[in-house]
């Protein structure tokens, strides 16, 4: 076997490793749901520009609040149950905020991503992860998280199981009481 074949081998054994452990996080976490107070700090979220599916240019922060969820469009039925739950708010905010679903599954195509989105009336950009760097600059480490920023991309709230219609309304509501704006970087 060649060094050039050990090499992509290695890089797709260590995909996979990967991908089973978001996988198996996406089934048997705990719920953990952080909301920032008005009283702490907020913390600003790593900016980006980013194409989606469609090409079209995602930014990071938006000029406006901004919902990302970090999901798979297959193998975690919990991104689906997510996904469910942001389309019951969007209709009310989509107007005013920036939805984002980023894939995180290295097999997953631009094909699998629509699909997942129609059959879930997800109709918001959604973007692969792939060739980003966004798992490294969100943390992530565990399917189905997600966090909600207001327009100057400082974290309102954190989730690494999703929020719930009530909570993102709730997340959305204080996004949206704290508007502003800022630059973002390539991602």
């Amino acid at each position: 076997m060649s060094a050039r074949v050990r090499s992509r081998l290695s890089v797709s054994v260590v995909g996979l490793l990967a991908l089973g452990a978001l996988l198996a996080g996406c089934a048997s976490r705990p719920a953990t749901t952080t909301t920032v107070d008005a009283a702490v700090p907020l913390q600003t979220a790593p900016a980006f520009h980013v194409r989606d599916v469609q090409g079209q240019t995602v930014s990071v922060p938006a000029g406006k609040p901004v919902v990302l969820l970090f999901g798979a469009a297959s193998g975690c039925a919990s991104c689906a149950v997510s996904e469910q739950q942001m389309a019951q708010v969007y209709p009310k905010y989509g107007h005013q905020t920036e939805f984002v679903t980023v894939d995180v599954t290295p097999g997953d195509t631009k094909a699998a991503v629509l699909s997942f989105a129609q059959q879930l009336g997800a109709s918001w950009p959604a973007v692969l992860a792939q060739g980003t760097n966004l798992l490294a600059l969100y943390h992530i480490s565990a399917l189905d998280t997600m966090y909600v920023l207001n327009a100057r991309g400082q974290i309102v709230a954190h989730s690494d199981t999703g929020l719930s219609p009530r909570q993102l309304t709730a997340a959305l509501q204080k996004a949206l009481r704290n508007s502003g704006g800022s630059g973002a970087v390539s991602a």
